[in-house]
């Protein structure tokens, strides 16, 4: 199996497998035909690549893995999103065929919205996901991957901004209600307690 899975048992004999692997915009499309197997992703393998993140499809058979605490099913037609930087096994009963995209992270983190799109307050997870063709129940999988969800991603990146914003802004210059809307925020209010909330936490200073 692609990305630097190691069989550890569970073979036939004769054994057989199949990984095609086609490189495309810096993502990786891996086909995989196995008969019945089981293996590991361990950390030191972890330890040698650079994350990334797998959405993948059963298209035959049966796989069963496990991420970490969590262990799924995947009969065919399931769809599957796993972390590479979380140990994981598999355990494969019969022979299987699977379809996998594989996204980098420092690829996955490029596609996202920083700047220009952070200020609309209509931006939700839905425009993200047609932005990069995918649909959203995919980029959903993807933030749970990570261990985020899309909403407080969006509101980690409003929030350094804002606090960017307020640095830029400590000679007084531009109203809190035009930084507010600049940084996405649709409630001005609810910036001025965020504010408030960072002053304090600088023990009264402005950060």
């Amino acid at each position: 199996m692609a990305g630097r899975f190691e069989v550890t048992g569970g073979v036939s004999s004769p054994w057989r497998a199949n990984v095609r692997v086609r490189n495309v915009a810096g993502m990786s499309l891996v086909a995989c035909t196995s008969d019945a197997c089981r293996g590991e992703h361990s950390r030191s393998t972890i330890r040698a690549e650079r994350r990334r993140f797998g959405v993948q499809v059963a298209l035959a058979g049966t796989e069963r893995l496990t991420c970490g605490d969590t262990s799924v099913l995947t009969p065919a037609g399931s769809v599957v999103v796993w972390d590479s930087s979380v140990p994981s096994s598999f355990e494969v009963p019969q022979t299987l065929t699977k379809a996998t995209i594989m996204f980098p992270e420092a690829l996955l983190r490029e596609r996202l919205p920083r700047n220009g799109p952070l200020s609309d307050c209509e931006l939700v997870p839905a425009t993200i996901a047609r932005a990069n063709g995918i649909s959203s129940r995919s980029l959903h999988a993807l933030f749970h991957a990570s261990g985020t969800t899309v909403a407080a991603w969006l509101k980690d990146q409003r929030l350094v901004r804002s606090r960017d914003a307020l640095n830029a802004n400590a000679s007084g210059r531009g109203s809190l209600t035009e930084i507010a809307f600049r940084c996405g925020f649709r409630d001005p209010a609810n910036f001025s307690r965020f504010r408030d909330a960072l002053t304090n936490s600088h023990n009264g200073s402005t950060p």
